[in-house]
């Protein structure tokens, strides 16, 4: 069966087979691109069509996972549903045959960054730590260990090709331009 779609995700041969991620906004934000509307929306009339929706996926709904959503994959106990790509990306290098599709309605976007608080109490520390983390041979050890991709360009040079080459980790430009940033 070919997936390429998160409409695809309310068939009912997928009943009691699905994993999606415990974050809320992510879930709607599938719901959202399904129907058509920006997953950043604020309109309540497509806020309450996305839970609609939502509701009517409830029974393909197998399990709700983000700490370790990886898990139910390697288990055997999902075979279909929402994961994100570091997770799906160290799952395949522990041996899990799994694959990414990105939707055509656009996958989600997001990223992880890192800030000093006005009132930290060390920002020299504070400093120096993410100076360390932004050494490209840092930041390739990190995205080659957790299997989420650097923005570092110089680090992106030092990745191994199997790393550098994976649609999961580094999406192709069109994937990207059809795809949506969360807010």
């Amino acid at each position: 069966k070919s997936v390429t779609s998160w409409a695809d995700l309310w068939k009912p041969e997928y009943k009691g087979s699905l994993l999606l991620t415990d974050d809320a906004r992510e879930v709607f934000q599938m719901a959202l691109r399904k129907l058509g509307y920006s997953g950043n929306t604020t309109d309540p009339k497509e806020i309450e069509a996305a839970y609609n929706e939502l509701k009517k996926l409830m029974p393909n709904v197998a399990a709700f996972n983000s700490d370790n959503p990886a898990n139910p994959y390697m288990e055997g106990e999902v075979n279909l549903g929402m994961i994100w790509n570091g997770s799906a990306f160290v799952a395949r290098q522990a041996g899990t045959p799994i694959d990414v599709v990105w939707p055509k309605e656009g996958g989600i976007f997001w990223m992880d960054s890192l800030a000093i608080p006005a009132n930290a109490k060390n920002k020299e520390g504070a400093l120096k730590l993410i100076n360390f983390l932004l050494r490209p041979d840092v930041a390739k050890q990190v995205a080659e260990t957790i299997g989420y991709p650097t923005p570092n360009l110089a680090a992106r040079k030092l990745l191994s090709p199997e790393v550098a080459n994976d649609k999961t980790l580094y999406p192709d430009a069109e994937t990207i331009k059809n795809g949506e940033w969360q807010n």
